[in-house]
């Protein structure tokens, strides 16, 4: 808890400097969550042709996913958050993420590919999503309203241009 204390900016820090930072990467964050959120549908059919699979199993993975986000959510930002800090949980939900999908790029099946993506990435999501905006209130005071909503037009951003980067991808 001390560590805690001690990582938030004292007043005259707040919205200033640093502070910016951390809002373009709570940006890029929305930016590539929904973004790719969006753009499932181009993965979807990719990964129907690539495994032979039938779309219920995807479709099951999808709700799998949710099922994973909803439910690590609750032990994430309840118990997470206290014992580990925000910092450290959004460092660690980045790298189970990428873990999940660096396995999902090389999965050899359709079963590495659900267990890559629904709880690898599921977990990573709930650990890295709730404490962004958490740690936003930390370093904004004044313009707290303006760094949220820029966080949130790069999930308006990131589902418009994701969408066109991926089916460039797959060309």
């Amino acid at each position: 808890m001390e560590e805690a204390s001690n990582s938030i900016p004292r007043r005259s820090e707040k919205d200033r400097g640093w502070a910016w930072i951390i809002s373009l990467g709570a940006t890029l964050h929305v930016f590539i969550l929904i973004g790719t959120a969006k753009s499932f549908g181009l993965f979807f059919v990719e990964f129907l042709w690539f495994y032979d699979t039938n779309s219920s199993i995807l479709s099951g993975m999808l709700a799998a996913q949710t099922l994973t986000v909803s439910l690590s959510s609750l032990f994430v930002l309840n118990i997470g958050s206290k014992l580990l800090g925000n910092r450290k949980l959004i460092i660690i939900g980045g790298f189970i993420s990428f873990s999940g999908y660096l396995l999902s790029a090389f999965s050899p099946n359709i079963g590495v590919l659900v267990l890559s993506q629904s709880v690898l990435y599921g977990v990573g999501c709930a650990c890295t999503t709730g404490p962004v905006f958490v740690v936003l209130n930390y370093y904004f005071e004044k313009h707290l309203g303006f760094a949220n909503s820029f966080a949130y037009v790069g999930g308006s951003v990131g589902k418009s241009c994701m969408a066109c980067d991926y089916k460039e991808t797959f060309r």
